[in-house]
């Protein structure tokens, strides 16, 4: 009998939800309410929306209706700063990071990651994106075997 570890299953688990999740519509007729990951995750070092730093992390950036929004990960849970703000926003509670040209959020999730979520300054949708990502990523994790493997979403859905 065919024995697949849950590595050899992600991909097409991923797939499989992304095609149950998207409807296949015509060249240039995608769903206005999707997010796409363009490049990512990438390994990095040091996360820009903090002081200098060496923190290890993987960013990804996400296209939606001609904006680039960017997603680190990193797997350490860092203190919060006192000039953050804190905000509950669909049962997630999140800290705005003050930026002068865009707009921040920080997330610390219980199972001890992180993640930084940056969007160009007045985007509406911060809040809807952070919550299909983080949907997406939790379902995701669970598959995960080793920690180089990060599982951005292809695709976030924006409940719009």
């Amino acid at each position: 009998m065919l024995q697949l570890n849950r590595r050899e299953i992600i991909f097409p688990i991923s797939l499989f939800l992304a095609v149950c999740f998207v409807p296949l519509y015509g060249e240039d007729q995608l769903p206005s309410d999707i997010a796409i990951l363009e490049r990512g995750p990438v390994e990095t070092e040091g996360i820009e929306l903090l002081d200098p730093n060496t923190i290890q992390g993987f960013t990804g950036i996400y296209r939606f209706d001609d904006q680039n929004l960017k997603v680190v990960y990193t797997e350490y849970s860092l203190p919060v700063s006192g000039k953050w703000k804190k905000k509950k926003s669909s049962g997630y509670i999140i800290y705005g990071i003050p930026q002068d040209t865009s707009t921040a959020w920080y997330y610390s999730d219980k199972r001890g990651y992180s993640l930084f979520f940056e969007f160009p300054f007045g985007f509406r949708y911060s809040f809807e994106f952070i919550k299909g990502f983080i949907d997406k990523f939790n379902i995701f994790l669970g598959f995960v075997k080793y920690k180089t493997d990060i599982p951005f979403p292809a695709i976030v859905q924006l409940k719009l």
